[in-house]
């Protein structure tokens, strides 16, 4: 497992990526090793619930850095900017013009889409722990909601 993510990693930031490509290589860096997690601690159940939840956090804190301009050092797969590629074809750094893209309102599609698909999973959960992994699931989809306006 080690040396594919190094390889997804090295995959990640060595190029622009297509949407597709970027929400694949996002799933093999981070909901791939959620849903393993899950499994050696012996939560098999939760597995695909970790693996939509931590796509969500992490596509959702590439959002954030999108807005605080961290990815444009270099060529670097994120969601966001993959969907920022694919309508302008190419990865433009205004502020205003990012605020207003249809990039932003498709990636917060798309953690919406995984924040569903977790509280699906979770509606069929009967764990004692329900009830604080919904609220971490609403908390994170109230934010999703609000960002960008309410914290810019």
């Amino acid at each position: 497992m080690y040396y594919s993510t190094i390889k997804c990693d090295k995959e990640r930031n060595s190029r622009i990526a297509s949407s597709s490509e970027s929400i694949l290589l996002q799933d093999r860096l981070a909901g791939k090793h959620a849903y393993n997690i899950a499994i050696l601690s012996n939560a098999k159940e939760l597995g695909h619930f970790s693996s939509h939840l931590v796509n969500a956090i992490t596509t959702l804190e590439d959002l954030i850095d999108l807005f605080r301009g961290e990815d444009f050092t270099g060529k670097k797969t994120t969601i966001p900017i993959a969907f920022l590629a694919d309508e302008f074809g190419q990865v433009v750094e205004d502020y205003n013009i990012i605020k207003k893209s249809l990039s932003v309102k498709r990636t917060k599609e798309y953690i919406n889409n995984k924040i569903n698909c977790s509280r699906e999973i979770l509606s069929k959960h009967t764990s004692k722990d329900k009830s604080l992994l919904l609220r971490i699931i609403e908390n994170l989809d109230n934010f999703n909601r609000e960002f960008p306006e309410e914290y810019l």
